[in-house]
């Protein structure tokens, strides 16, 4: 069970190893559903740097550090985080990566719309039933 202190999220006393308590990405999903209701956490979280599921995630973090103000900063790592957890972790990094590499920092908004699934057009089909007097013809010929 988590508890929720200021600054800091204590995890279970029976964990071996922070790796193996983080290591799962349901877990990963609770902590930062817990993240996204104090996201200014984030900055002093002893479990911090376990939490990204990729390098790619821990360079935008020190990126967005350094550039934005602690709060602004701790607001768009853990949207970031909760994409990932929502299962867009890859195409995430992806883009994540091709940011980094322009020096560019994420634009959070434009990455959820990005990443968004693509409302399809459910197409207009029409169903024309036969009269119910083609039936009777069928049980006419029939007997």
């Amino acid at each position: 069970m988590l508890s929720w202190r200021p600054t800091r999220i204590r995890m279970p006393a029976g964990s071996s190893s922070r790796r193996a308590t983080l290591g799962s990405s349901d877990r990963l999903r609770h902590l930062v559903e817990n993240l996204k209701r104090k996201p200014g956490a984030f900055a002093r979280w002893v479990f911090r740097v376990d939490a990204f599921p990729r390098a790619i995630y821990r360079q935008t973090w020190e990126s967005l550090s350094a550039a934005l103000p602690e709060r602004q900063a701790c607001k768009i790592i853990v949207g970031l985080l909760a994409l990932a957890a929502d299962g867009h972790e890859a195409a995430l990094a992806a883009e994540l990566d091709q940011l980094h590499a322009r020096s560019e920092l994420p634009d959070l908004d434009t990455l959820k719309e990005r990443l968004a699934p693509r409302e399809s057009e459910i197409p207009c089909v029409v169903v024309t039933l036969p009269a119910l007097a083609t039936y009777d013809a069928l049980l006419e010929v029939a007997s």
